[in-house]
């Protein structure tokens, strides 16, 4: 007794088997993008912070770095006022 379903059952399971390999390999490297891309943002956003928190470039830091402009502007005197409430 001869069946063609299971003549042909070695070539279904081949074709399904690399249907499977073609998503998974394709999702795997849709995923390492996606870290790839967050850990290069996680990175800059630290930097970033280290930036910010770094007293040279705070308030009043030397070199040119100063959050505040002291260009005797109304927003310059603005934030200077508004920075001294903070503190106090």
């Amino acid at each position: 007794m001869e069946s063609s379903i299971l003549e042909s059952l070695p070539t279904i399971h081949g074709i399904l088997t690399g249907i499977e390999t073609a998503f998974f390999s394709g999702f795997a490297m849709f995923a390492y993008q996606k870290l790839q891309e967050s850990k290069d943002n996680l990175d800059s956003v630290l930097a970033e912070v280290g930036n910010f928190s770094t007293p040279n470039t705070y308030i009043g830091g030397a070199g040119g770095n100063n959050l505040i402009a002291d260009d005797g502007s109304a927003v310059g005197r603005y934030k200077r006022s508004a920075i001294r409430r903070f503190t106090m």
